[in-house]
């Protein structure tokens, strides 16, 4: 166990920590919310109905009437 002494004595296993394992942490975190994120918005389009798989999510364009005919000036 002398070993494990001189690994926190020294600060070795705190540094270690800091630089790789608060990163890590930190990374998968915001992993976990985003997949959050995502679930919350896909059950959101179940309860109003629309299909979370489709693959066109766009809005469809608004319709605009169509232009008056130019007039004929070759008269």
């Amino acid at each position: 166990m002398d070993w494990m002494k001189t690994i926190v004595s020294n600060h070795t296993f705190l540094f270690f920590f800091a630089v790789v394992g608060i990163p890590v942490i930190a990374v998968n975190l915001t992993k976990i919310v985003k997949l959050l994120i995502i679930h919350r918005e896909r059950m959101a389009m179940i309860e109003h109905g629309m299909d979370p798989n489709a693959n066109d999510r766009r809005h469809r364009p608004v319709e605009t009437p169509p232009a008056a005919p130019a007039a004929d000036l070759s008269k």
